[in-house]
């Protein structure tokens, strides 16, 4: 409490990756009164053979804090609460604490344990607030129904430009829905879109050609490790098609799906095309180049 008080002032980020004690947050807040970005896991590393699961990830207790001080702060911009082990039911106490909060712009839940019933109520949050931008959910259990009400939250939102739902369990139609759902938001703002490790195939394939070939804001798309393959060579082709009419797509990475090398080595280099364009340097194929020694 001394040091808390000492630097009250003077503090402005603060990461802890180890937080054995479960204290009260309030008491972190409180006297932190610039904090602007916070990182926490609750528990301790290496604890070898002394390993006991209840003091490994957050409490509900933890969570009540939580949301009694993300009501009040006026400061904090960027929460990360990697690797809580936050399940349903903690998600839908601090739910209750982000719903009122008016300062945060970054959420991190990534690495813990957030299904579908969780991830109805970050929809929710998705639905009010209209500051937050950046969304991190990668490596946690949605599913379709989850995947479904994300895909909502975000249809109505016009602030987010970054969602990450990296390493989940979202299937092919998860995928469309969310497509479709991006495809009919007029407001929409979003720039990066991160699907990577999840169960997509075919038929959501189809759907982000159409995505692509419609959307004016997306940059940057991460499909890379799921099921996509070369059994329909129309869809790669109108997805290859997508990606030359949308010049504003600049990254794209499909890395171990299904593919052939010749398939991923054509749609590098439209990607290498436009980001290059983007940057006013003319593209030429490399066969179209001269070398002279």
């Amino acid at each position: 409490m001394k040091e808390l008080q000492a630097c009250r002032y003077d503090v402005f980020s603060l990461v802890i990756t180890e937080l054995y004690s479960h204290l009260p947050m309030d008491l972190v807040f409180n006297n932190l009164q610039n904090l602007m970005s916070l990182q926490l896991t609750y528990g301790a590393k290496h604890m070898g053979m002394e390993y006991e699961r209840p003091h490994i990830g957050m409490k509900m207790s933890d969570a009540q804090f939580l949301q009694d001080c993300l009501k009040t702060t006026n400061n904090l911009i960027r929460l990360s609460l990697p690797g809580n082990l936050i399940d349903d039911d903690l998600v839908s106490i601090l739910s209750k604490g982000l719903m009122l909060n008016k300062t945060i712009t970054q959420l991190d839940l990534s690495h813990n344990k957030i299904g579908n019933q969780g991830a109805r109520k970050i929809a929710k949050y998705l639905l009010k607030t209209q500051i937050l931008t950046h969304l991190d959910l990668s490596d946690n259990q949605i599913e379709y129904h989850g995947s479904r009400f994300l895909a909502q939250g975000i249809k109505e939102n016009t602030s987010l430009l970054d969602f990450n739902l990296k390493l989940n369990r979202i299937d092919n139609k998860g995928g469309q829905k969310l497509c479709i759902d991006l495809m009919g938001h007029k407001g929409l703002v979003l720039q990066r879109l991160n699907l990577s490790s999840n169960a997509l195939g075919k038929g959501f394939a189809e759907s982000l050609a159409e995505l692509i070939k419609k959307n004016q804001t997306l940059k940057s798309i991460d499909i890379s490790c799921n099921f996509i393959d070369d059994g329909s060579a129309s869809t790669l082709s109108t997805l290859k098609d997508s990606l030359r009419s949308n010049p504003r797509i600049v990254e794209f990475d499909m890395r171990n799906n299904e593919v052939q090398d010749e398939t991923e080595d054509e749609i590098k280099q439209i990607i290498t095309k436009n980001k290059l364009e983007s940057q006013g340097i003319p593209f030429s194929k490399l066969a179209e180049c001269k070398f002279f020694l």
